[in-house]
């Protein structure tokens, strides 16, 4: 709210409680915009508003395209979560270099094809799915939120043909009795971003369906939407694809800054239509991650081979995926710290079957605690994907350099190993 200067909140009644104890130390007074039944009597129920004749619409506005569209919040290669300020032109070019018939499969002239819509639509990732059958004019169905125990069959009672996927879901399609070769007939295409996803485990879910399908994978970041996907005729399992139209891409070595050739390891730098505008009403981060020659500095270690695909094998950045969402050690520790007991902590990233990734906190203790008391303390604190669902271990003291820097390195070696 505050760093993006909100004159207006629009929230889902079963978020009103948390939004109504935010506005309260929010330096304004706003508008809160419900999608429902609201408790708050300064609450506007925007479904009543909508049939309410007598309000007034404001008048459409001119706009150049250099004014920004949307404002989602990514932790960026590191740090605490920024705005990344997208315009309508990067949106709209970003959409055309990724329709592109060579990476895209064109809906039937019936335009009767069928989508899930159970990716975040405050995620880039499920922003731009909508976003791409409402192009097309597929049908989308969207659920509120994934259910294990109705997923599949919503999967099969909508005839869902795409399915886009982050690799914890196809996981779960892989191992739930519920999804059945029968319940998932209707599948001709899944589509799997914001993480990389194993051959075994696409050839496991081949193998359960008796059938062959395709898989696309695609690379990305909120700072430039979508840069890299597997075309639709020349499947690549365990790599992000191609670079997609317009968009450029370099390796670099990471200690010289020099490009490397095909086949060799180095930083991910890249250019593109749909690159962001910088971090609202953050230059210095937006520096550091934007070079004076245009070039976005991912934070990802790739490497491409002699085809032209390319492989992200490691991460420069800290950040945790959860499900394919960011979460910020840093963040996670701040809130810690804030804990009467907690004298020291440091948080890093566990395999997690379900989740993908999950964060795991090393807790330096000021007195006695249980762990079901900081899960209770972080509740109230941070989103659930930002929870320990990695576990807690408590420890003596944390691994530093001889300037005090947390070693983070070490710190996932200890989570490894424990």
């Amino acid at each position: 709210l505050v760093n993006c200067d909100a004159s207006v909140v629009v929230g889902h009644p079963l978020l009103e409680a948390p939004l109504t104890k935010a506005l309260e130390s929010y330096k304004k007074t706003v508008p809160l915009l419900i999608l429902g039944p609201s408790n708050n009597p300064r609450a506007i129920n925007v479904m009543h508003a909508l049939q309410d004749t007598n309000i007034p619409f404001a008048d459409p506005e001119d706009l150049s395209g250099d004014e920004i569209a949307v404002l989602p919040y990514s932790s960026g290669t590191t740090g605490p979560p920024k705005g990344v300020a997208q315009s309508h032109h990067s949106f709209a070019a970003f959409h055309e270099m990724l329709m592109h018939p060579y990476f895209f499969h064109a809906p039937t002239e019936t335009h009767q094809d069928q989508f899930m819509g159970i990716m975040p639509f405050y995620h880039v990732y499920g922003m731009c799915v909508m976003l791409q059958g409402l192009i097309k004019g597929m049908k989308i169905v969207t659920a509120p939120k994934f259910d294990p125990n109705t997923y599949a069959k919503v999967l099969e009672d909508h005839k869902i043909e795409w399915v886009h996927l982050v690799p914890p879901l196809l996981h779960f399609l892989v191992n739930s009795p519920s999804a059945t070769a029968e319940v998932l007939r209707h599948i001709k295409l899944i589509i799997i971003a914001a993480a990389p996803v194993s051959p075994t485990l696409t050839n496991e879910f081949k193998k359960k369906l008796g059938r062959n399908i395709l898989f696309q994978e695609a690379y990305g970041m909120t700072e430039c939407f979508v840069t890299h996907q597997t075309p639709i005729l020349a499947e690549k399992i365990g790599t992000a694809g191609q670079l997609l139209p317009n968009a450029t891409c370099k390796v670099v070595d990471t200690e010289t800054g020099e490009t490397v050739p095909a086949n060799k390891k180095g930083e991910l730098l890249v250019k593109t239509p749909g690159l962001m505008q910088g971090y609202y009403n953050n230059p210095e981060a937006t520096a550091v991650t934007i070079d004076n020659e245009g070039w976005l500095h991912t934070g990802d270690i790739g490497v491409y081979d002699d085809e032209g695909y390319f492989k992200i094998v490691d991460r420069t950045k800290e950040l945790i995926k959860v499900k394919g969402m960011q979460v910020s050690p840093s963040e996670v520790e701040d809130v810690l710290r804030s804990h009467p007991k907690v004298v020291d902590v440091g948080v890093t990233a566990v395999d997690n079957e379900r989740l993908g990734e999950a964060p795991h906190a090393f807790i330096v203790a000021r007195e006695t605690f249980t762990e079901e008391e900081i899960h209770q303390f972080l509740k109230t604190k941070l989103a659930p994907h930002k929870q320990l669902a990695g576990g807690i271990t408590m420890v003596d003291s944390l691994p530093k350099s001889p300037t005090g820097k947390l070693l983070r390195k070490d710190l996932k070696q200890m989570a490894q190993s424990s």
